[in-house]
């Protein structure tokens, strides 16, 4: 990620670090002038930076997990013409939810961000009762056989093609093998 870039991660932790530390210093110099509103606003600051250190790991644990579950699906459904898009929708999910979940941390635009969650959730939920089990009952079913058939078909493929590659080992593992190790043929 930062291949371009002329900072390498240590020394992006090394400046985070020193505006911490400068911070931190700043407060103890004001604090000695009683309370201003100089000392109130760095006091503000240093009070957030734990939140905000704990938003970063959020987002870095949500883009570690989102981007082993995108490899996990993709490859597990590597067979499927939609084995990439399945991942990708997933990895999507997850980045979403990290960056919700580090913005409700960090306080940062939680009135906007907590009714944007409730209100995809419940779209989702509303597009999924109403569309699937409600009004489009007739569509839908022929959008699920035609789902279900084109998976079904891809996954005959997949076992077949998985069968016939175990076969093909097997039977090459045997030709393989030394002579003292192989049974007997039976001369019929």
């Amino acid at each position: 990620m930062l291949a371009g870039s002329k900072y390498d991660m240590t020394a992006i932790i090394c400046k985070v670090v020193y505006a911490a530390l400068l911070l931190i210093t700043l407060q103890l110099g004001f604090g000695v002038f009683g309370p201003n509103p100089v000392s109130d606003m760095i006091n503000g600051i240093v009070a957030w930076l734990p939140r905000g250190i704990v938003a970063i790991v959020l987002i870095v644990v949500a883009m570690a997990v989102a981007n082993l579950v995108r490899d996990i699906v993709t490859n597990a459904l590597s067979s499927m013409s939609y084995g990439k898009t399945v991942g990708t929708i997933a990895w999507a999910g997850i980045v979403a939810l990290g960056v919700i979940a580090a913005l409700g941390q960090a306080g940062i635009a939680t009135t906007v961000t907590q009714p944007v969650l409730y209100a995809a959730l419940a779209a989702g939920a509303g597009i999924l009762i109403v569309g699937v089990g409600g009004g489009m009952i007739g569509p839908m079913r022929q959008r699920w056989e035609r789902w279900l058939d084109t998976a079904e078909q891809e996954t005959a493929k997949a076992r077949a093609s998985s069968a016939g590659a175990y076969q093909a080992g097997r039977e090459d593992a045997l030709t393989n093998q030394p002579v003292q190790d192989r049974e007997p043929m039976d001369p019929m």
